[in-house]
């Protein structure tokens, strides 16, 4: 009897370590791929709320049908391709005189204020990235125009530098 509770005792210890053993081989793999899908991207903005990054600038401005100027610096953006609408949020500093190109170049409308912009979305996002509210250089633009609008812009400066902040979905 006793020999049976000995052979059943090292039978239940070496069952308990196997488990032990796959569990633990399990969280290394899952924590070693859900840390390989975390890509950084020169400009990425932190992935908070959900929101991950998973394209670069260059390829998130192309799907969308923009161009970063050639001109501009200082690039804050996010963007998550598997996300619903594709959703796409940037900002850039760029010389004043490059705006006309940029908005005809991303085929934009100017309208009036924000809340002509079917979501304002935009200010939003510019608020968050530290643009003041209280700033009366704003100029605000979407593609295309009216309520299905898909791209919101807010083009603030005037003179040198401009700042332009973007969101847009598909």
């Amino acid at each position: 009897m006793r020999q049976a509770k000995e052979a059943w005792r090292v039978q239940a210890t070496r069952v308990v370590r196997h488990c032990l053993l796959v569990g633990l081989a399990i969280s290394v793999i899952a924590s070693v791929s859900s840390c390989s899908a975390v890509r950084s991207f020169p400009g990425q903005l932190p992935n908070v709320g959900g929101f991950v990054t998973d394209v670069g600038s260059a390829q998130a401005f192309r799907d969308h049908g923009m161009r970063i100027p050639e001109g501009a610096h200082g690039l804050g953006y996010e963007a998550d391709s598997r996300g619903e609408g594709y959703p796409l949020h940037a900002y850039f500093s760029i010389p004043c005189s490059e705006v006309p190109a940029f908005v005809a170049g991303s085929s934009l409308s100017e309208v009036g204020y924000f809340w002509d912009l079917p979501s304002a979305s935009v200010q939003v996002f510019a608020e968050e990235e530290g643009w003041p509210v209280s700033d009366r250089s704003a100029r605000w633009y979407q593609r295309p125009r009216g309520p299905s609008a898909n791209l919101e812009a807010l083009v603030s400066g005037a003179g040198a530098a401009c700042t332009v902040y973007l969101t847009a979905s598909e």
